[in-house]
């Protein structure tokens, strides 16, 4: 009776030895099978979040484009608008840029002079150079008397006077005179500015013109379309 106990217990226990060798091997796979899926949905995921940034970086490029589209939009119609108020102005006015030259004569020489708008209305100014000085005339483009001269101390507006002051210093004639060279040769055009400049160590002056809407840049012996001073 003991040997067939004995040989009972034996069969239970390689009967349990080979249960739990298959639980192992079931444990085994079913792990192998969990890493794989795992490295799967990895990199499922990786490839999901590649493409979510491609789409992210291609919504930023459009948004950026629309974003400068709509600014250049936005910047360009003021100076549109400024542009056509400007020739509107130019071509109303009593008094032409010659006179505006002649008229700050007194102040110092006139290095420069332009029609602008100014805080939504017409203005002539004069940029005027004396004793190593200068200043800027503002000159009533309805009287054709200087309004006022205020003096240029710093900022871009005391480079670009000494700029103008070195040109002319170079110059064989005037403004006036180089400005009605021009416009004997562009009948029907008004004078919104002649600004003075040294190209290739020699002075030059770029003179805009308005007709109506019709705008250019004159052309008088200088190179380009500029004029020889």
């Amino acid at each position: 009776m003991r040997l067939l106990v004995v040989e009972d217990e034996a069969k239970i226990v390689a009967i349990l030895r080979f249960v739990l060798n298959c639980v192992a091997y079931v444990a085994d796979v079913g792990g192998w099978t969990l890493q794989v899926n795992r490295e799967i949905a990895i990199k499922y995921s990786r490839k999901e979040e590649d493409s979510m940034n491609k789409a992210k970086k291609a919504c930023l490029g459009l948004t950026v484009v629309f974003g400068l589209v709509n600014l250049m939009v936005w910047a360009g119609a003021p100076q549109d608008k400024e542009r056509a108020e400007l020739a509107k102005g130019v071509g109303e006015t009593k008094v032409s840029l010659a006179q505006g030259l002649s008229a700050s004569a007194g102040t110092g020489q006139p290095i420069s002079a332009k029609f602008e708008i100014d805080e939504g209305k017409l203005q002539l100014s004069v940029y005027a150079a004396k004793g190593g000085k200068f200043s800027e005339v503002i000159v009533d483009h309805n009287t054709g008397k200087v309004s006022k001269a205020e003096p240029i101390t710093s900022g871009d507006d005391l480079t670009d006077a000494k700029a103008q002051s070195e040109a002319m210093a170079r110059a064989k004639e005037s403004l006036r005179a180089a400005l009605d060279k021009v416009l004997k040769t562009n009948s029907g055009y008004r004078a919104v500015s002649v600004i003075p400049a040294l190209k290739d160590g020699h002075p030059v002056a770029d003179v805009t013109l308005v007709m109506g809407n019709q705008w250019k840049t004159a052309s008088e012996k200088g190179p380009g379309r500029q004029v020889a001073l």
